[in-house]
């Protein structure tokens, strides 16, 4: 059974994390697979840009490896065998178009009879394309747990069994050096979201349009996206979710305030949230 398999697959880790003599490259690289296979991210800002490689598979150890191993082994099965319906998901529904440095790419996943759509503009995998890599790699190198915590935030605030919709602007960049969470898999972008409440469908943008350095937002927060944020900082624990940075409202960690977004220069965190939402989990 699918909860037999996992169990083995917890104790493979925990001898593998425990004893570095039975690391063979074989026993390495096939549980790279597993991990990849639930989701799990083996990418970081210190990974080596290899895109032969570009899903983290190589059969080396590496902290990334050990992370995602830990992580695993701190999970129920029940997660775990979400993680590994989610993932599956996500590759089996993405949808490239021909030409994907002009048009957007697309997948979906369905949650408890909701379904959940993400668009990613061509500027969300723009960085992995610069690098070699393919956009299947740039949506697959995004953690499970990152799309997981974006869709239980935007379903909290919908109308039962409705479906939600996201427009991704950046998810995993390989930009190696650039200590974020989008090189580790953990971030996500979003400039639009998409619900239905009280019957009707709705949306909102992420973006200050009139944002300027030394003020505070040049709009008030709409409200739905003051909605998603809150969601998400409700569910911030159980997600995971360390950071929430939107053109409103800023959080920088789970144990810090909300604060104002107040630019004090171009280029400044502040600043370059000003058109969009940004979610970053906790890394392994």
């Amino acid at each position: 059974s699918q909860e037999q398999e996992i169990a083995h697959n917890k104790a493979l880790f925990h001898v593998l994390l425990t004893d570095p003599s039975v690391r063979s490259e074989a026993e390495i690289l096939r549980s790279q697979r597993l991990l990849r296979e639930a989701g799990y991210t083996l990418v970081s800002y210190s990974t080596e840009r290899n895109p032969q490689h570009p899903d983290g598979i190589g059969g080396r150890w590496n902290s990334e490896t050990a992370g995602a191993m830990r992580a695993y082994g701190e999970e129920t099965s029940a997660t775990i065998a979400r993680r590994i319906d989610i993932a599956n998901q996500v590759t089996g529904n993405l949808q490239v178009p021909a030409n994907p440095r002009t048009h957007s790419s697309s997948t979906f996943i369905e949650i408890d009879g909701r379904r959940h759509d993400f668009t990613f503009t061509t500027s969300s995998y723009s960085n992995a394309l610069s690098y070699g890599y393919s956009v299947r790699d740039a949506v697959l190198n995004v953690d499970v747990g990152t799309y997981l915590a974006v869709a239980d935030g935007a379903a909290r605030i919908a109308d039962p069994g409705t479906g939600t919709a996201f427009t991704v602007s950046s998810g995993w960049r390989p930009n190696v050096g650039a200590r974020t969470v989008h090189p580790e898999g953990i971030g996500l972008d979003l400039t639009r979201l998409e619900v239905t409440q009280n019957g009707s469908r709705i949306s909102t943008h992420f973006v200050d349009p009139g944002k300027r350095v030394g003020h505070d937002p040049s709009i008030p927060e709409p409200e739905l996206a003051r909605q998603y944020r809150e969601s998400l900082h409700s569910i911030r624990a159980e997600a995971g979710i360390s950071q929430i940075f939107t053109p409103w409202q800023m959080l920088r960690s789970p144990r810090e305030q909300w604060r104002v977004n107040h630019p004090r220069a171009e280029g400044d965190n502040d600043w370059t949230h000003r058109h969009h939402l940004h979610i970053g989990l906790r890394g392994y």
